[in-house]
């Protein structure tokens, strides 16, 4: 009788340490907090590891972080990228022709104001052009081949 309960107990704990692995081993994001004006060359992303379940480019440190900066996603996972500083991601190119999907939050004035959005084909697409003014004024977004694109204008001027 002990020994069966000891391997009942002992089942048990395996099966409750295999949920919880399950629970957070399996969803992995990497965040790259983007600065063009220590980078000189202007480039932010991909990220790199292959465990990555979600790949975030973050360019909301100061005024015009990212500004004229290449931003990459990674292959085959979602991509999001945060422009949420005054001028965070004017005029730079957002590469997304290898990811699943791509959000991005242009949630300041002129935050991505100018910039050019280009997609894979069946791409996902979202953009929320939610600054106060211009956000997403003269975005430029290649979606030709994209798979829904839904494009969210909700600040003065914004698109």
């Amino acid at each position: 009788p002990t020994c069966k309960k000891t391997i009942q107990t002992m089942s048990t704990l395996v099966l409750t340490i295999a949920v919880a692995f399950i629970k957070t081993g399996l969803s992995q994001s990497q965040t790259l907090s983007c600065n063009a004006n220590i980078d000189l060359n202007r480039v932010c992303g991909p990220c790199q590891d292959i465990a990555n379940t979600e790949c975030n480019l973050n360019c909301m440190m100061s005024e015009d972080i990212c500004v004229e900066s290449i931003l990459t996603c990674q292959s085959g996972i979602p991509c999001n990228i945060m422009c949420t500083s005054l001028y965070a991601c004017m005029d730079s190119i957002v590469d997304a022709t290898l990811t699943s999907g791509l959000t991005m939050n242009c949630g300041s004035a002129t935050a991505c104001e100018g910039s050019q959005v280009v997609a894979g084909t069946g791409t996902d697409i979202i953009i929320n052009c939610n600054g106060p003014e211009n956000s997403c004024k003269d975005l430029i977004l290649n979606a030709a081949t994209a798979g829904n694109v839904i494009v969210n204008c909700d600040g003065f001027n914004s698109c």
